[in-house]
């Protein structure tokens, strides 16, 4: 019996239906383990269609982490001591946390965007397939382009949706 045979065979006896040819050959540029899927993002009485694709939290992290403001601590006398304890209320890091916030907000969206972002200049700030990332020019070009919160929030959780997918995929496998 022939291996394409064989192959069919398998296909059949393990219930799937589509006639799917065998991969013969993998390389680098097709990509083809990518999780792609489409966001719809409502822009005035239109949608617009957006190709997404899964992140990498880990990666969102990593380009975020310089961004992330300190924790501010103060010495306080507690039971006769100085103790140092963190300042989680102190309004300028909570000012600072929201900005950060934001700015990891978009990072999500400019890493999940399966599409090149480009400044006023036409420079690609962020790539479509991640090589290339200024976070802050790339949130900047975005904010441009008059994206605003719903917006974003509605691309993160498309972008999301489609990486929790992609996880729950790996953890069954």
């Amino acid at each position: 019996m022939e291996d394409q045979e064989v192959y069919e065979t398998f296909l059949q006896d393990n219930g799937i239906a589509s006639k799917v040819a065998p991969v013969t050959v993998l390389c680098a540029l097709d990509r083809l383990f990518d999780a792609t899927g489409v966001a719809e993002v409502k822009v005035g009485a239109k949608t617009l269609t957006l190709p997404i694709q899964a992140v990498d939290l880990e990666h969102v992290e990593a380009l975020c982490r310089p961004f992330r403001p300190k924790v501010p601590t103060k010495r306080d006398m507690i039971a006769g001591q100085w103790k140092t304890i963190i300042d989680e209320a102190n309004e300028g890091y909570r000012d600072k946390l929201t900005e950060y916030n934001m700015l990891y907000a978009h990072t999500t969206a400019c890493f999940g965007l399966a599409v090149d972002i480009l400044n006023a200049r036409r420079e690609v700030v962020w790539s479509a397939d991640n090589s290339v990332h200024d976070v802050q020019q790339a949130v900047k070009a975005l904010k441009d382009m008059g994206l605003v919160l719903n917006q974003v929030v509605s691309l993160n959780r498309a972008i999301n949706e489609l990486t929790a997918l992609v996880q729950d995929q790996q953890l069954q496998d």
